[in-house]
């Protein structure tokens, strides 16, 4: 188990009769979706949250020792239309953050126990649909570490350091010094 559980967690979890629940958070461009894992809408940490029941999946979390970028996929079936036009637009999802969250239920599936434990904290990154008799959305998402591995297009010119800083002046006269050739005076160490 994860060393920064609660105590009440850590008893939730293994407590003779366990209901565990996950929580789901996308943050869209045009808007922030909240589902979970039951049916009907459940309340947690201010907002109110939509039931997927069986009609999502998540695939599991690996951890590894090792320095490497794991990632995790989201499946949704039976899709509704508006949903297929989101996923076809990759300004709205790509890059956008995404949070998962396990907790524990009371007997009836409507009060959360004990605090959730936040499993998983990336972005978005590729959107799949599976067009059939019913639709099925695949989106993964990837680790922050991700941007270890993606290159860096910056270049030491005035033109990029103002794209990036508007009102710096640091690199105004590179271009002017580029070809310039400095004679060192004589007898200088």
């Amino acid at each position: 188990m994860a060393r920064d559980l609660t105590q009440d967690t850590r008893d939730a979890a293994t407590a003779s009769v366990v209901r565990p629940i996950v929580f789901v958070q996308f943050e869209f461009a045009s808007e922030t979706t909240r589902v979970w894992s039951g049916v009907g809408s459940i309340d947690w940490n201010g907002e109110t949250w939509s039931g997927l029941g069986e009609l999502g999946k998540i695939s599991p979390v690996e951890e590894t020792t090792d320095l490497r970028i794991a990632g995790m996929i989201y499946e949704l079936s039976g899709v509704a239309p508006d949903l297929i036009a989101v996923s076809m637009d990759k300004g709205e999802y790509r890059r956008r953050r995404d949070c998962a969250w396990i907790g524990f239920t009371t007997d009836d599936m409507r009060t959360v126990v004990v605090d959730p434990y936040q499993f998983w904290d990336g972005r978005l990154d590729k959107m799949t649909v599976q067009d059939g008799p019913t639709a099925t959305i695949q989106v993964s998402s990837e680790h922050h570490l991700a941007d270890l591995e993606r290159s860096r297009a910056r270049r030491y010119t005035d033109a990029d350091q103002k794209a990036a800083y508007p009102d710096d002046k640091g690199l105004e006269f590179i271009e002017a010094i580029q070809d310039q050739t400095l004679e060192w005076p004589n007898g200088a160490a």
